[in-house]
């Protein structure tokens, strides 16, 4: 909520987050453009920039005007707006900090590396990332059904030894 203009690069479509929980400067990527394809990220930065700006530079000034809380700047305009739109699309319950697990399992679920998440989330330790992915039953079915097609194909399996293997003679113990 407290970035400015000048922390999105649209050339090299990156954004820099000065003010992180870990005290480090830290980037986001917005994607490449792949095949004329529009990136979500960048084209809403991108007509976001287009609205009337504030001399302030700051991105979501439009949010952030109103707000008279010196501890916790930004927030509670943001929370009522997004409380606002959820209510209207019928929403019962979805905090903002909910999309953040949605992205994580989201891209778990289109097979990208759970590494790369952790990348992408910035987060220091896989273990947090682990905690914000949420997999539907299906997706275990769905996990599952893919082993099973792979016990359907012979070349997987013609080259394993099912034979129980021979006693192997003792080369001796550290002990010895």
């Amino acid at each position: 909520m407290k970035l400015k203009w000048d922390d999105i690069d649209f050339r090299s479509r990156q954004i820099t987050i000065s003010e992180t929980k870990a005290g480090e400067t830290q980037y986001q990527p917005m994607g490449k453009d792949r095949a004329g394809k529009k990136l979500k990220a960048f084209e809403a930065f991108r007509r976001l920039k287009e609205m009337p700006r504030d001399i302030s530079g700051d991105v979501f000034y439009w949010i952030n005007q109103f707000n008279s809380d010196e501890k916790t700047p930004n927030y509670s305009n943001l929370r009522y707006a997004w409380e606002k739109y959820c209510r209207e699309a019928g929403i019962k319950k979805c905090r903002w900090h909910d999309l953040r697990h949605t992205y994580a399992s989201r891209m778990v679920i289109a097979g990208v590396n759970i590494v790369v998440v952790k990348e992408l989330m910035r987060h220091s330790d896989i273990r947090v990332t682990m905690r914000y992915i949420h997999l539907a039953p299906k997706n275990l079915d769905d996990a599952l059904s893919k082993l099973e097609s792979e016990y359907d194909k012979p070349d997987n399996w013609q080259d394993i030894d099912t034979q129980v293997p021979s006693e192997m003679p003792s080369t001796g113990t550290v002990n010895d």
